[in-house]
């Protein structure tokens, strides 16, 4: 009785390790097509780093969320990036909403700046600004978005962690 439950522990050990294993690696198709390998991926540093800030600046916009709740949109934003640069899946998406979030900083610093031009019209422009920037993660995000997209160039690491999953996404059908 004993040695059985030493094996059974000892099998649903190698069997929890199998399942670390392979969450811990990425599964792709193998070049026929018809079975699944586990290929290790190391997730670049830059990776590791910028999702590791986002997450804590979410988490801090959340905390600022419960006093005021116009936080918690850019707090989510920034959680679900973090998530996305963290998966290296929906790079569009992902390299979108940083763009929309810089885009639209700008422009509310620019209309507030030099907007006397507009005149009644200026609090308009700012204010959709500001609830773009909002949507877009905030002004945190928006302190990430240039070392994040110039982590996205061509040959840069992050442009291969995302090439790598829209490879995969290509071949099981899915988008990138």
């Amino acid at each position: 009785m004993r040695a059985s439950t030493a094996s059974g522990v000892g099998i649903a050990s190698a069997a929890a390790h199998r399942a670390y294993a392979s969450c811990a690696d990425y599964i792709v198709l193998n070049e026929k097509g018809n079975g699944m390998e586990a290929r290790g991926l190391s997730r670049p540093r830059s990776a590791i780093v910028h999702a590791i800030l986002l997450l804590m600046g979410g988490l801090l916009t959340a905390y600022f969320g419960m006093s005021a709740n116009g936080f918690l949109v850019p707090a989510v934003t920034m959680l679900l990036t973090a998530a996305i640069l963290w998966s290296g899946c929906m790079r569009r998406f992902f390299s979108g909403v940083l763009v929309v979030n810089l885009m639209s900083g700008l422009l509310l610093v620019l209309v507030l700046a030099f907007g006397a031009a507009l005149g009644d019209r200026k609090l308009d422009v700012s204010g959709v600004a500001l609830l773009l920037n909002l949507l877009g993660g905030g002004p945190l995000l928006g302190l990430l978005a240039p070392s994040i997209l110039l982590g996205l160039r061509e040959r840069q690491p992050l442009d291969a962690w995302f090439s790598r999953h829209s490879n995969r996404d290509a071949r099981w059908g899915g988008q990138s």
